[in-house]
């Protein structure tokens, strides 16, 4: 049961932020309904703490058997709070710093765990009862990079503060890669202060050592104090430091801080971190002058309301727009804005860590920035560049301040072509182009961490199946690269023509075919072919060795078999016709889809191009029914930065972004009216007429009064706001079955 504290400030909450009954007629509020526990189990990898968008800061509960990225788990005891996380990602773990565990009486560095009960999250603010110290924790952002903990103890007495200053999220399973602190130094401050800093490397991507600090006060004097570390603790010494004598060696210290509790006065701490001094750790810190939950609470609120009402909605039922809102919500956890405190080089640039990658959220969480927050697309682009300027090429993946892996093509080509041709404002356009021609016109030295392998991808037209000993490449994944630079390759194209470089537009577009050089039209799929031209032996269309162990990157025949979303027409007549696709469809949805994969996001609107939107929505639907739950294992995958709860944010409102180009896809929404902040100015407002659970299909539109019988839609169409008429009903009809999207030929 809450405690009365709890209970008495969840009252006083309600009352400042209007906890209201939403009415069918009413637009809703994000803040309200977004729930930071989806996806925390089963592989979601979401963390449920607080933060706020883009911070470098999140303050989340750990666990003692925890995913490796997030650091959560419901079912296991928890180890404390600690200020770094990423979202929804896989691999080995990174992050997880700064580790904090109250304990009710003396410090005991033996018995640092406890299961938490009463769980509450909003955006921006945690918290829980630690059951076997009697305490009622809460932890709440205060901006950016600073954050106010309260912990309430049951118990009068002895209260302690334990202190991991060495803490990072470390796998379970002993991997030579795993996460670790190699130096670490801890200074107790007076009688009520703490600074430290710590060098971390390991985890997912590579080594990729980063150094981080923080300063943090109590409201209260402490009694006693004092620094442990692996030999014991050292009590009333005020500083010490540590470092690893060894390459794989790790260190532990922190510190521990003992109070005398009142029941009525409970122990807070404001706690602020930093990459580049313990100067701009205190700068973060003193920019807030707050050491109230409520009022920082409240603070929250109206941070996320800014974001997340870009999108408002009518109708629905509660779980949709949950759901809706969580995936605004997760769009904004990741990546985190470092501008002011990049420890990297000097530079006034925008800089954001933890692109966990980019060949994930190019599909979904890119397109909703250029749509919502094009701002914030255009501030990671010029990120990016400056990468490109100090680093020498784009990134796919950006994890602790360098790169981490590619994952598939140079996506980072697939979102600034995108960028440009929706007239994104804010970045160099020609830096830009010149960055991504360097990705397909210039082979990399580690095509692992940037670039591509174009050896043969440059030459015969392929990434071969072999290496130059005619051995197999499975472990750079030659088909699934192929299918990726290709269209990489074509969204250079749309970017020149963009520019006005008709010669470039012609080059990159004939590179484009490549991907079909791998597409075998006996079998109808994309597989793997020697240097000479030959296929691959004994191929089966649900292939799929450990993830990148084969010829595909995380996926079988099967998920890339609709990977051409430049040239769906010469795909479509590859398969013999619009019939002969929506059969193979029909059967991929049947037996073969998978919610939770990356390289098959897009296949469900893939209708579309043969005229058949209603089948479209009837696939959405059931995904959207079936796969997505206000649970915490409500995720299909992991969430991969926003990646599949932005996914459910699309299909939800009915508009599907081709990434890389400048279309969307009109279908049916499961709300009343959508309200879209576009270019965070106009406003777009979808409103369906005679829409329930069996008048699913789309009978007519109109858009701006004017009769729209196409199922698809221009950025430019749409950015300057105005209003979507559905006209909905139970059966299909003749609406988008005859002017289709546009593919290579016609695009």
């Amino acid at each position: 049961m809450k405690s009365r504290i709890s209970i008495y400030l969840s009252i006083l909450l309600c009352i400042a932020i209007g906890c209201t009954t939403t009415k069918k007629s009413e637009y809703v509020n994000g803040s309200q309904l977004a729930n930071p526990f989806i996806g925390v189990d089963d592989w979601g990898n979401t963390f449920p703490g607080a933060c706020l968008p883009f911070s470098v800061m999140s303050i989340s509960p750990d666990c003692i058997e925890q995913h490796h990225t997030a650091g959560y788990k419901s079912s296991s005891p928890k180890i404390g709070f600690s200020h770094t996380h990423t979202s929804g990602t896989g691999g080995v773990g990174r992050y997880g710093n700064f580790l904090v565990y109250p304990q009710s009486g003396q410090v005991n560095l033996n018995n640092t765990f406890s299961e938490f009960s009463n769980e509450e999250a909003t955006p921006g603010y945690y918290a829980a009862h630690i059951d076997k110290e009697s305490i009622e924790a809460q932890v709440v952002m205060l901006n950016e990079h600073t954050g106010l903990h309260r912990y309430a103890f049951e118990k009068e007495g002895d209260g302690t503060i334990i202190i991991d200053v060495s803490s990072t999220r470390q796998s379970n399973l002993g991997y030579a890669s795993n996460s670790r602190c190699s130096y670490v130094e801890t200074k107790i401050i007076g009688s009520n202060k703490i600074q430290g800093c710590g060098i971390f490397k390991g985890g997912w991507g590579g080594d990729n050592p980063y150094k981080i600090y923080f300063v943090a006060e109590f409201n209260a004097n402490f009694r006693e104090s004092g620094i442990w570390d692996n030999d014991g603790i050292y009590e009333a010494k005020t500083e010490q430091v540590l470092q690893a004598k060894a390459k794989l060696d790790s260190v532990r210290q922190g510190a521990y801080f003992t109070f005398d509790i009142e029941k009525s006065k409970p122990i807070e701490m404001k706690i602020a971190i930093a990459y580049t001094g313990y100067e701009k750790a205190m700068e973060y810190f003193n920019q807030t002058k707050i050491w109230s939950i409520d009022e920082a609470r409240q603070q929250n609120q109206e941070i996320w309301n800014a974001y997340l009402n870009r999108i408002s909605v009518k109708g629905g039922n509660e779980k949709q727009r949950t759901l809706l809102y969580t995936g605004l919500y997760h769009s904004a956890v990741m990546p985190r804005d470092l501008t002011g405190d990049n420890p990297c080089w000097e530079s006034e640039e925008p800089h954001y860590w933890d692109f966990y990658c980019i060949w994930d959220t190019y599909r979904t969480v890119n397109p909703l920035y250029m749509l919502i927050a094009p701002e914030r697309q255009a501030d990671m682009i010029r990120c990016w560049l400056d990468i490109y300027e100090n680093k020498g090429w784009l990134p796919d993946s950006w994890i602790a301040g360098n790169y981490g892996l590619v994952q598939g093509g140079s996506n980072a080509d697939v979102v600034i072509s995108e960028a440009i041709q929706k007239k994104i404002p804010g970045f160099d356009y020609n830096l830009a182009y010149e960055a991504m021609k360097k990705n397909s016109d210039v082979d990399s030295d580690n095509p692992r961490k940037y670039g591509r392998f174009l050896a043969d991808y440059n030459t015969i037209g392929y990434v071969a199946a072999t290496d130059s000993a005619n051995k197999p490449n499975w472990p750079w994944c030659p088909t699934s690269r192929t299918e990726e630079y290709a269209y990489n390759d074509f969204c250079i194209a749309k970017a020149a023509q963009s520019l006005g470089k008709e010669d470039d537009y012609e080059k990159y577009v004939r590179k484009s075919m490549n991907s079909f050089n791998v597409f075998n039209p006996d079998t109808k799929f994309f597989w793997g072919k020697d240097r000479e031209g030959n296929w691959a032996a004994n191929f089966d269309p649900a292939y799929r060795p450990f993830y990148w162990w084969g010829f595909y990157y995380e996926g079988s025949p099967w998920h890339y078999s609709t990977y051409a979303p430049h040239n769906m027409e010469h795909l479509i007549e590859l398969h013999g016709g619009n019939k002969a696709f929506e059969a193979f469809l029909d059967e991929f949805f049947d037996s073969h889809y998978e919610a939770s994969n990356q390289p098959d996001i897009h296949a469900p609107w893939l209708y579309h191009y043969v005229g058949r939107p209603d089948k479209t929505t009837e696939c959405l639907r059931k995904l959207m029914d079936e796969e997505f739950q206000n649970t915490r294992d409500g995720l299909p995958g992991n969430d991969d930065a926003g990646t599949m709860s932005v996914w459910y944010v699309w299909a939800s409102v009915g508009l599907y972004p081709v990434p890389g180009q400048d279309v969307y896809l009109l279908t049916s929404p499961v709300f009343d009216e959508i309200k879209i902040k576009v270019a965070n100015k106009n406003s777009l407002t979808i409103k369906t007429k005679n829409l329930t659970e069996q008048n699913k299909y789309i009978q007519s539109v109109s858009f701006n009064g004017k009769n729209l019988e196409r199922s698809w839609l221009r950025h430019e169409e749409i950015i300057e706001g105005g209003e979507i008429i559905l006209q909905m009903g139970d059966k299909p009809m003749q609406w988008g079955t005859q002017d289709l999207p546009p593919s290579f030929k016609n695009i």
